[in-house]
């Protein structure tokens, strides 16, 4: 993205005033009329400038009018005998923090404290230098974090020709020029027109979470891939610190990425107990305490944007749920239901509870599948009945995810295999960059496979139970698990216990895991529970058979000859494994383009409507 396009992206979009344009060796700074008759009109008593690059223009434009409090010792110590009202202040220190939540007029360089909160009447002007190329990306992706959003002006200092720089040569003669109206020049030239700034899109703002490696990350970039940009206006607000580096690059680059670091300001110790055992599952809290909370955690996300969609796409997070229905005032908010959430709560994640107690304050509950759907709305409904006296029958609806099919094919094709020791291993990435060597599975043999987290709920101690079973009939079949979780070293010394540590595989979690499957025959899942199964609709795009769980979401594209549903028991999925290898079931061809047609449409009418 260059600079003209980043610049002009954010003026009309975030409400901006103008850019004011400058040279640096220009010395026309006061006769700028623009800028001159703005701040007289808002200034006060004072203004703080943060920064340390500023150039003398700016300070001696202020001389006279006002207080100035710098936080450059540097230059307080240059200017201090020059000009009049120049006061230092220390960063991070009292005073610092006073004056960021007081003062009426601020000037950033570059970017602003992370920890920033522009309440509504200050005015933000960001004060941005032409970047080198060697800075340009983190100079775009501080800026598009936080700077950006709190502005309410830019001036913007060029290092070369500022017009040439941001015009188009055929539109302006005029090298002086100092500011772009954004919303009255820009009607008048063709640069307008084509960057199309005035529309009529609508904002949407998802909460994902975590962006884990999972199957939930996994259908939330495929949809951000699917949604039409010329129609909306996307932003995601994810967690700094716990952002996969593989997964925030694979976000579609037309989406606004938001940071926020969870828990922060909380008021007092008390204050700071009572939320937090909310989040964490505990008693409900003070509910006027937990929305301002929210408001005040969501300003430094967003400042003062507003969207007409809000959208928790996780749904796991009390903290995350909060932020989305209590921090925004405007907008319509919705909740995804990926999974069987009232069995997830009473086996392992109890914190659902206190999301359930959100639900009254969301428009729409979204489940993945229509088995999904269905199981929420007969348990969830009774509990939120019986514990906090409200219903959530008439907000509740269902979609389909969409599948990125093209990723699929695209990882399937990858063949990444190198010969070490005579031998042919797959090499399997992960997601800290390093790799794992894995035997090729043998074309003679027929390999059975499965995807998802270790854990309880995916229930692979019981298909390694199957496996053995079969397998003492079979010598030439294997199984490959691909994922990580809790449950590892209990399902490796089980495996070691069968003495099946040459024919089952725990490969471990893989950045691709495509390769692999388009390797393997069959693929298995065998999950007490599930919203929809979406790696089953990745092996279908590969013409794998699949033998499943017979549980709501799987049963719903399972069907038609794609697969089998098994009850959950050892018997049954030895059964079905035998019958495969003896060659009763064959794959079936999945047209999955039909398949996200159905899923998108299904979003638009359900979702956003």
């Amino acid at each position: 993205m260059n600079i003209k396009a980043f610049l002009f992206r954010y003026i009309k979009k975030h409400d901006i005033n103008g850019v004011y344009l400058y040279r640096l060796h220009r010395k026309e700074f006061r006769q700028n009329t623009h800028f001159i008759k703005y701040y007289n009109k808002e200034l006060k008593d004072e203004i703080l400038i943060d920064g340390n690059k500023y150039k003398e223009e700016i300070v001696k434009f202020f001389d006279n009018k006002c207080n100035i409090y710098i936080t450059s010792r540097n230059l307080y110590s240059l200017y201090k005998g020059k000009y009049n009202n120049l006061v230092y202040i220390r960063k991070n220190s009292d005073l610092y923090f006073k004056k960021l939540a007081e003062t009426k007029s601020i000037l950033f360089y570059n970017t602003c404290p992370a920890f920033f909160v522009k309440s509504k009447d200050q005015i933000i002007s960001l004060v941005i230098d032409e970047p080198n190329k060697k800075l340009k990306k983190t100079w775009e992706s501080t800026l598009e974090k936080k700077a950006f959003f709190m502005a309410n002006n830019i001036i913007y200092f060029s290092l070369k020709n500022a017009q040439n720089y941001l015009y188009n040569n055929d539109l302006s003669k005029n090298h002086r020029s100092s500011k772009i109206n954004a919303i009255n020049d820009f009607k008048k030239n063709d640069l307008f027109n084509k960057t199309k700034f005035i529309n009529n899109k609508k904002t949407i703002l998802f909460y994902p979470s975590y962006l884990m490696g999972n199957g939930v990350t996994e259908t939330f970039i495929t949809l951000l891939n699917e949604l039409d940009y010329d129609k909306y206006d996307v932003y995601v607000a994810v967690n700094n610190k716990s952002v996969y580096y593989d997964k925030q690059e694979r976000i579609n680059k037309n989406a606004n990425l938001l940071y926020f670091n969870e828990h922060k300001f909380f008021k007092n110790k008390k204050d700071h107990d009572e939320i937090f055992d909310f989040f964490q599952g505990k008693k409900i809290c003070n509910l006027d305490m937990l929305k301002s909370f929210c408001e005040i955690n969501n300003r430094a996300i967003i400042s003062d944007l507003t969207f007409d969609y809000i959208i928790d796409y996780n749904g796991y997070s009390p903290f995350v749920s909060s932020m989305a229905c209590l921090g925004n005032e405007k907008g319509r908010k919705i909740i995804y239901m990926h999974n069987d959430l009232y069995k997830d709560c009473i086996t392992k994640n109890y914190q659902l509870k206190n999301v359930f107690y959100l639900y009254q304050f969301y428009e729409r509950i979204v489940g993945v599948s229509k088995g999904c759907y269905e199981v929420n709305k007969e348990k969830i409904e009774k509990y939120v009945k019986e514990n906090y006296n409200f219903s959530i029958e008439k907000k509740m609806t269902y979609i389909l995810n969409p599948v990125n099919y093209q990723a699929v094919i695209d990882g399937s094709k990858e063949n990444n295999v190198i010969l070490k020791d005579g031998n042919k291993y797959l090499k399997i990435k992960r997601d800290d960059g390093s790799f794992k060597y894995l035997e090729i599975p043998d074309n003679k043999n027929i390999n059975f496979v499965s995807i998802g987290r270790l854990s309880q709920e995916k229930n692979f101690s019981m298909l390694i139970d199957a496996f053995n079973t079969v397998y003492s009939k079979n010598k030439n079949i294997r199984l490959y698990i691909i994922g990580d979780g809790i449950d590892k070293e209990k399902l490796r010394h089980q495996i070691n216990n069968l003495k099946l540590n040459k024919v089952v595989f725990l490969v471990g979690y893989t950045v691709n895991p495509y390769d692999l499957l388009s390797r393997c025959d069959c693929y298995i899942l065998s999950s007490l529970y599930e919203g929809l199964g979406m790696v089953i609709l990745e092996s279908m795009i590969l013409n794998k058979y699949v033998i499943s769980s017979n549980i709501d979401g799987p049963k719903e594209i399972v069907k038609d000859g794609y697969g089998t549903l098994v009850d959950i028991n050892v018997e049954s999925f030895a059964r079905e494994m035998e019958k495969f290898i003896k060659g009763k079931y064959h794959s079936k061809k999945f047209d999955y383009k039909k398949y996200n047609k159905e899923a998108l449409k299904l979003f638009y009418e359900n979702v956003l409507r």
